[in-house]
This record gives C-alpha cells, sequence and structure tokens, in this order.
C-alpha cells in the first residue's frame, strides 16, 4: 500500500484563505468553544498521538537524530496535557478582534478609528517540535486567522495526528476546520512554495536556525516577520518603571542544554529585574543548578541566549570573565579558606589585581580595611574577624562565603540552597542577611525549604523537566494545580 500523494501547497493555501474569511467575523464565543474542544479531544486522544509520534521517534532514531533535538521531537501524555492547558489558557485571554486603538474627529466631523483586524491566512514554517503546531493553531484561531503550517519531515506524523484532532475540535466548535491547513509535503521545494504563496499567504512567520531563515531571506516573496537569531526584546508598558525595564539583569531566553540521553533544560526563558529576590524551586533533575551553570559560564547551552545587562552575552564569556563581570555564586558546601582569619578571608576575595606580582605588592588602605569592616557588619562576624574560618559553624562559614561574594562587588547573587544544613536559628539569621542584601544586590536562591522561600522572595520560580513551569508570590504558586501536581512543598 502506497502513502497518499501530498495535497498541492497551492490547494491547501486556497483552503485556508476561504477559512480566514469566515474567521475573520467569528464571535470571540465561538472561537474559545473552538479552543475549549480541541483542547478536551487532545486529552482524549493522548495515546493516539503518542503512538504516532513514536513513529517519529523510532524513524530520527535511525537516521541518527541526537539526543537534544530527538527530544523536543517526544510527545508525552504530560506534554499533550500542556498543549491542552495552552490551548484553554488562549481561550481564556482577551479577544483583539475589533479593539479600536486610535480615534478622532476630522474638521468635516469624519471619525477616524485604527481597529484590531485579522491580518488572514498566517503561515508558520518550524522545526521538529510537533507541540508548536497546537500552540501555533490557537493563538491564530484566536485572532481570527487561518493557520498554514508547516513542520519538519522528522515529525510529520506526530503534526498530522495533532491538525487532525485539532481540526475536528475547531469544526466541533462550529468554525470551519481549514482554520488549521497542515502542509503534508516534507520536501524543501513545498517549504518554498508556502514562501512564495502569495495569492493566499498574508503573512510569514518562520520558527527555526540560521538555515530556514537564510532561506526564507532568499526565496520568500510574501510578507515576512524574521525575528532573527537570538534577538530578543523587551516590552515595556507606557505605566512600568522604566528604568527598572532598561536595567534587566538577566535576560534568558530559549535556553536548551542536553547531556547524554535527556535534556536538562529545555526552552528555558526568564527576565531578572534588578535588586530583587527571586526563589527558585522544584523537584530534583529540574534544572536549577543547570541554569546557574548556564548563567556563571560553567555550562555551555546547546541553543538560545543569555545576556547580562543590556549587553553582555554570557553564552560568549569564560567563567572568570562572567564573575568579573559582576555575578558571583555560592554553592552548597561553604569553601572557605580554614586556616585563614575571618578577616583575611574577606581581605584574599576582595577585588583586586590578582596577578603575581600586584598581589606581593598589594597593602591594604583604609578605603578596603573599610569595605572589609562593612562586609563583617553585614554578615554579622564582626565579632568573629580574628578567628580560624575553620572554627566557625557551618552557618558562619556560609555567612562568609557570602561576604566573600560580596568582596567582589557583584551585581547578582546565585545562591545554591544556602541554608541547608543550617540550625533553625541561622536560618532565620540567613533570611534577614538576605532581606538585607535585597535593593543592593540581585539575588537568585536556589533552596528546597519552602518557609524560607516564602520568608525571603519576592517571586517564586518553578522548574520541571528544565522549563519555567510557573511564577509568582508563594501564595500563588502554592494555589497552582500544575505545580501542587509536580511539586509538593517542604
Amino acid at each position: 500500500m502506497t502513502a497518499p500523494s501530498p495535497t498541492p501547497v497551492a490547494e491547501l493555501g486556497r483552503r485556508a484563505a476561504a477559512a480566514a474569511r469566515l474567521l475573520a467575523g467569528a464571535s470571540t464565543a465561538a472561537k474559545d468553544a473552538a479552543l475549549l474542544a480541541a483542547a478536551e479531544l487532545l486529552e482524549q486522544r493522548a495515546r493516539d498521538l503518542v503512538a504516532a509520534n513514536a513513529a517519529d521517534l523510532e524513524a530520527a532514531a535511525a537516521d541518527g537524530m541526537e539526543a537534544a533535538p530527538l527530544d523536543r521531537l517526544r510527545l508525552t501524555e504530560a506534554r499533550i496535557a500542556g498543549m491542552a492547558g495552552g490551548l484553554r489558557q488562549v481561550a481564556t485571554l482577551p479577544d483583539p478582534v475589533g479593539e479600536v486603538l486610535d480615534g478622532w474627529r476630522r474638521p468635516n466631523g469624519l471619525e477616524i478609528q485604527r481597529v484590531r483586524v485579522p491580518l488572514g491566512v498566517v503561515a508558520i514554517i518550524y522545526e521538529n517540535r510537533p507541540n508548536v503546531t497546537s500552540d501555533a493553531a490557537g493563538l491564530c484561531l484566536k485572532s481570527g486567522n487561518a493557520a498554514l503550517l508547516r513542520g519538519s519531515g522528522t515529525a510529520l506524523r506526530s503534526n498530522l495526528a495533532i491538525a487532525a484532532v485539532l481540526r475536528e475540535g475547531f469544526a466541533k466548535g462550529g468554525l470551519p476546520e481549514d482554520a488549521l491547513v497542515l502542509v503534508d509535503d516534507p520536501s524543501h521545494e513545498s517549504a518554498v512554495e508556502v514562501m512564495q504563496l502569495r495569492e493566499s499567504v498574508d503573512c510569514l512567520i518562520p520558527r527555526g536556525g540560521a538555515a530556514l531563515i537564510a532561506s526564507i531571506r532568499e526565496n520568500a516573496t510574501v510578507p515576512v516577520v524574521i525575528d532573527g537569531d537570538g534577538n530578543c526584546q523587551i516590552y515595556v508598558d507606557e505605566h512600568a518603571d522604566l528604568g527598572r525595564a532598561v536595567d534587566i539583569v538577566v535576560n534568558a531566553n530559549a535556553i536548551t542544554k542536553g547531556f547524554d540521553d535527556r535534556l536538562l533544560i529545555e526552552d528555558l526563558t526568564f527576565l531578572l529585574p534588578p535588586g530583587g529576590i527571586v526563589g527558585v524551586i522544584g523537584p530534583n533533575g529540574a534544572g536549577k543548578t543547570t541554569m546557574m551553570d548556564v548563567i556563571t559560564g560553567k555550562t555551555r547551552p546547546d541553543t538560545g541566549t543569555a545576556f547580562f545587562g543590556q549587553t553582555i552575552d554570557l553564552t560568549r564569556l569564560s567563567e572568570p570573565e562572567i564573575a568579573g563581570a559582576g555575578i558571583g555564586r555560592k554553592f552548597q558546601k561553604p569553601t572557605v579558606f580554614e586556616k585563614h582569619t575571618v578577616f583575611e578571608n574577606l581581605e584574599l576575595a576582595r577585588k583586586a589585581d590578582k596577578r603575581v606580582w600586584p598581589t606581593m605588592r598589594s597593602r591594604l588602605d583604609s578605603a578596603a580595611r573599610d569595605h572589609i569592616a562593612a562586609t563583617l557588619e553585614t554578615i554579622k562576624l564582626m565579632h568573629e574577624s580574628g578567628r580560624p574560618a575553620g572554627m566557625l559553624s557551618h552557618g558562619q562559614k556560609q555567612w562568609l562565603e557570602i561576604g566573600m561574594l560580596l568582596m567582589q562587588e557583584p551585581q547578582l547573587l546565585l545562591l545554591d540552597e544556602p541554608v541547608a544544613g543550617m540550625t533553625d536559628d541561622e536560618t532565620m539569621r540567613s533570611a534577614d542577611l538576605f532581606l538585607s542584601l535585597a535593593g543592593k544586590y540581585t539575588l537568585i536562591v536556589v533552596e528546597h525549604d519552602m518557609d524560607f522561600v516564602e520568608r525571603i522572595a519576592e517571586k517564586v520560580t518553578v522548574l520541571h523537566e528544565g522549563s519555567v513551569l510557573a511564577e509568582g508570590s508563594m501564595a500563588q504558586i502554592q494555589q497552582n494545580e500544575q505545580v501542587i501536581e509536580v511539586f509538593l512543598g517542604r
């Protein structure tokens, strides 16, 4: 039995254009009903989708696909539930169609308005993430556009199965099933046809690597939105604090890192504003340590970008260069010079030229002594300044190491389980220390003690399977159903 011949791209474009005309006038209620029906069907057909995906995975593995892209290709029932959840979330969003953006009256009485309207047919060419099929179709439908999708050949069976379910769901909601049209020809020529389908496509959005973008630039004749390679922009609302937006400390976008046969972090994206404390929680294997490894240069991501401030590309710097730029990291086990005094530890850690001759000639001036004294006050070890570090309690060693980081004059501190092994009193004093640092420094605190995180953190980020699962206050996190399923507190 031979496989059916692919549908001509031009015909698919005409079907999408016909559906777009109907979608442009669809009510918000109809669009939301279609999205919810599609979400329900995704969950009901999860096993069928996993089975279709298994065939793609088997073929890709046989062709030698590496572990990281193979994992991006993989569908699980949990990931399908996430796709369904995404459609439900889109259904809750305000309908952009018909929104009046501006208006004015001409001297002759003519009223003019700027109103949001659908584009028509939005074509999207993307690589081997089958979940994009659902995400893209849902966003297009909510905004009154038909989606003409062309995924990668490696995910063809998965995409066809997902598209069939979504089309059925859209029809159950009373909308044309051609609101989603999937190109079933995986050839390069079909992609070029989509790029040049001027009679049907109103906007083309490529989602892929440098080779796809280069092909788009060479071949596309339809209007295109290209986001470039790692071009990350920050949107600032007119009522927001512009200074805080400009001073974003870390801007990480679509970070992925694989090891052996699994992904440690996948499509990790976050913005870190200055001066606050962010608590990072998640079960073991969630990607917390790998996230800090990427920020500090210990690990290079496979894909994605990570900027410190507006201009410093962390993926291009070494660990010492990143430390010199203003990022300090503390590991769970304290690392201090135990035979040296507390004062001497801080002296050794101060920001200075560490080459041999400058170090041998270095002498403490009054400013350096004042800096050490201020740090001793901050970490509450002034009365222990002459004591060997090896004689300190576990908690005091932790505070000393934090003081050593402060001597480097950092902007950002990454603290990995800083209160592990501490007494209750030391934990409380650590919370007071961290709160005293907020505003002067930005802190990322990875910690399993939920009471401690709730006490110190303005925002809590939950990681799961290498991605951000949820963000918000601790109260919001504790009420989040997805978090409850994945991660319970202390």
